[in-house]
């Protein structure tokens, strides 16, 4: 979206680290099997931890680049929000033709200046990953429901496995979107079929 100010390698890196960032640092810069024990060991979920260390591959393990993987993901959200939006109400009679790109820039507009996604999008943690594993799938949940073929099944299982690696508290958006589906797929055809 116009306008959004990504944060400088300067204001990222002159932040000082806070103990959770600096466990994530650690545990990056262990060996593989280390990693994973520690990530079980703390009742952790190991998805974040993984791709935060094969970032630091290409990226090196510095602050700015810890910290750069949730900005890229803080990012990422903003353009997902928009385009869900956009999508979600292009046949929709609730707004009005061509107002669809207006109402996803207000989204995209909100979720580029909502506190916590700034925050979390400038700590080396794996929050902002999680916000934006919980949009993308309620978007490709949308999308499977309204073109319900395997490839956006298969897009939306992918999405939810990732969250079940992610953040437990991904279980509760998990739970909510299946509630959706339930109804969806259940509630709305025994509706239809009374109505017949």
């Amino acid at each position: 979206a116009p306008g959004i100010e990504v944060p400088s390698r300067a204001a990222l890196a002159a932040i000082s680290i806070w103990r959770n960032e600096a466990i994530t640092g650690l545990l990056v810069r262990s060996s593989w099997h280390e990693m994973f024990q520690r990530v079980y060991t703390g009742a952790k979920l190991p998805l974040y931890f993984v791709l935060t260390k094969l970032w630091t591959y290409v990226f090196g393990s510095g602050v700015f680049s810890l910290r750069s993987f949730s900005v890229l993901f803080g990012v990422l959200t903003i353009y997902i929000g928009f385009v869900f939006i956009k999508q979600a109400f292009t046949d929709s009679e609730s707004v009005p033709s061509g107002r669809q790109e207006k109402l996803a820039l207000i989204v995209a507009l909100l979720l580029a200046i909502n506190p916590y996604l700034i925050q979390t999008s400038q700590e080396a943690q794996g929050y902002a990953f999680a916000t934006f594993l919980a949009l993308v799938s309620s978007y490709l949940l949308f999308r499977a429901l309204v073109r319900p073929i395997w490839s956006n099944w298969a897009y939306y299982a992918l999405a939810i496995t990732a969250c079940l690696y992610t953040y437990y508290p991904l279980f509760i958006i998990i739970a909510i979107q299946g509630l959706y589906l339930l109804y969806q797929l259940v509630l709305k055809q025994q509706i239809s079929w009374r109505l017949k």
